[in-house]
């Protein structure tokens, strides 16, 4: 019979750790992905946690089936619209529950900034530019979570130096250019640096000081050389406009 979202989950993650592994049933896990994408939702549609495992498992052993990959980001995205800081999807119109034998309904959890991290990290590994809409997506919701706040936002980060030290690394090496992500990274990291402690903060500030450097590169290749001739002496002298 059909696996359940949560079984699929761990067999694509567990078939990711055999070597070599078997690309034959990875092609099948992305059909599965692509057939569940498209269907109307239902227990069988894939919630935060199994989203992550898949692009994880993909990533890992380098899987690339484009089809499939956009099918889980379109997934995922879609469940951004349910608030990380609650949880759990409680709108199960958004995302259905796993209902036990019992009949009782288990709503689904949602992504935490340790899976939002992950699933980045796993972009990294399968596109050679990572896809800019979806990483901004993933900082927007962040961003959002941060500015909230309230008793949710712990569960949401979890372990802080680990997750805001990732959460920061990883954009970094997509290259992606989101200034008000990094300082929301800067600003928690400030409000909890009692947890984060002063080796945790030594580690962020590393990773920020690279963004710094990248967003400094990046502005000096998009502003360009300014036009140069050779001067009467050998100096490069910078062209005048005539007036």
């Amino acid at each position: 019979g059909e696996l359940d979202r949560a079984s699929l989950g761990r067999f694509a993650s567990n078939a990711s750790q055999q070597k070599p592994y078997d690309v034959e049933l990875f092609r099948g896990i992305a059909m599965e992905c692509i057939r569940r994408h498209h269907m109307l939702e239902c227990e069988a549609s894939l919630s935060p946690p199994v989203v992550q495992e898949i692009l994880v498992a993909f990533g890992r052993v380098r899987f690339i089936e484009p089809e499939a990959i956009e099918a889980l980001l379109l997934r995922a995205t879609s469940l951004f619209d349910a608030n990380p800081l609650e949880q759990y999807i409680l709108d199960f119109a958004l995302c259905s529950p796993t209902v036990s034998h019992t009949g009782n309904a288990r709503p689904a959890q949602t992504f935490s900034l340790r899976t939002l991290n992950a699933m980045c990290q796993a972009l990294c590994f399968l596109q050679a530019q990572p896809d800019n809409e979806f990483f901004n997506d993933v900082a927007d919701l962040t961003i959002f979570c941060f500015q909230r706040g309230g008793t949710g936002l712990e569960a949401f980060i979890g372990d802080y130096t680990d997750a805001l030290t990732k959460a920061a690394s990883v954009f970094v090496r997509a290259n992606i250019q989101r200034r008000d992500y990094f300082e929301a990274l800067r600003e928690v990291a400030l409000q909890r640096k009692d947890i984060l402690g002063e080796d945790g903060l030594k580690r962020l500030w590393q990773v920020l000081s690279q963004q710094r450097q990248s967003e400094a590169k990046a502005e000096r290749q998009r502003l360009g050389p300014q036009p140069r001739r050779r001067g009467a002496m050998g100096r490069a002298v910078v062209q005048q406009e005539q007036r």
